[in-house]
């Protein structure tokens, strides 16, 4: 029975969690909580059934299949994981660096390593002289908090006015470069690059950790001003005068409604060509997966993986896009 039950709950968390996840307050506290509890009590019954029986071994394999992906989020994508780097390719980083805890130093080096061609970093912290210092020969913008760093020229910068997001307590930073890239690349003389921090769910789940059902309204509110700012942002994609490529602090996962919404015309990244469950945002005891490269059309995602500690809160995500001709 119990077996049954865990399994009759997986079905229900795989189907519920994009369906209410930034709708209904239970599911949301799931979205953006230690999913890996979902997978305790496979810790018991697995024993159980090898001793006692045997035969629930099959539908615990499918569980933890679910639980696993659907519920966890975790990617195999093994025909992208193991692509070599190949002509053409933009290779893309964008990390929150939550102001000045990000090491300086750290991030030279992790870059120094990677050799990508665009950095886009949020809640930067470091002025212009400071990037430009630290990564000469980079074109560096330093606009709202965002910071851009391109190997190429960036001949456009458009930061959209924040004075409406501010009145309503809500974040929403939106930058959108265009950038010139070198004719002989195999890729779009111009792309449309958007950088993107969007507001935190900090405020609903804490309401309702403390105050649990009591919370709702202030869960409820967040979800609209997050939603907002999601759609304004999808406004600003839209509006991109080139192939389009989106970076940056969603402070959502995938499996939120309000990501489906707005984000899931284009390919994800990790989603695509990454390997694991991916969190980009970690705590002492779990982790998130709420910051996203986002492909428009014509690019073909390559490779995408995680980098490692360097002072924030975040990881650093990077990923390789290539350009794919359009008959």
């Amino acid at each position: 029975m119990a077996v049954l039950v865990y399994f009759v709950a997986a079905i229900a968390g795989a189907v519920g969690l994009p369906l209410l996840g930034d709708r209904w307050w239970p599911a949301t506290l799931v979205l953006f909580g230690p999913r890996w509890l979902t997978a305790l009590p496979l810790v018991v019954l697995v024993p159980i059934a090898l001793v006692v029986e045997r035969r629930a071994l099959a539908p615990l394999a499918v569980t933890a299949v679910l639980v696993a992906g659907p519920i966890m989020g975790f990617e195999l994508p093994l025909g992208q994981v193991f692509q070599e780097e190949r002509a053409g390719q933009l290779r893309v980083i964008t990390f929150n660096a939550r102001s000045r805890h990000g090491h300086l130093s750290a991030l030279r080096d992790f870059i120094d390593a990677n050799r990508p061609d665009l950095v886009t970093l949020q809640e930067c912290g470091w002025s212009d002289k400071e990037l430009g210092a630290a990564f000469p020969g980079w074109e560096v913008r330093v606009n709202q908090g965002q910071c851009l760093l391109s190997k190429f020229p960036v001949q456009e910068v458009a930061a959209r006015d924040r004075a409406d997001v501010w009145k309503r307590g809500g974040h929403g930073a939106i930058v959108r470069y265009t950038i010139e890239l070198p004719s002989d690349r195999g890729t779009p003389t111009r792309i449309s690059v958007v950088n993107l921090h969007l507001e935190t769910v900090r405020d609903a789940v804490e309401a309702l950790l403390h105050r649990a059902w009591r919370g709702a309204a202030e869960h409820d509110e967040n979800v609209a001003l997050r939603r907002w700012e999601s759609s304004l942002a999808r406004e600003w994609v839209d509006a991109a005068p080139h192939p389009v490529i989106v970076a940056g602090d969603f402070n959502m996962p995938v499996e939120s409604v309000i990501y489906r919404h707005s984000w899931s015309h284009l390919e994800n990244a990790f989603s695509h060509a990454g390997l694991g469950i991916g969190a980009t945002k970690r705590t002492r005891w779990f982790g998130t997966r709420i910051d996203h490269v986002l492909a428009g059309a014509g690019w073909s995602v390559e490779r995408a993986w995680l980098g490692p500690d360097l002072g924030s809160d975040h990881v650093p995500l990077v990923a390789d896009l290539r350009w794919i001709e359009r008959q």
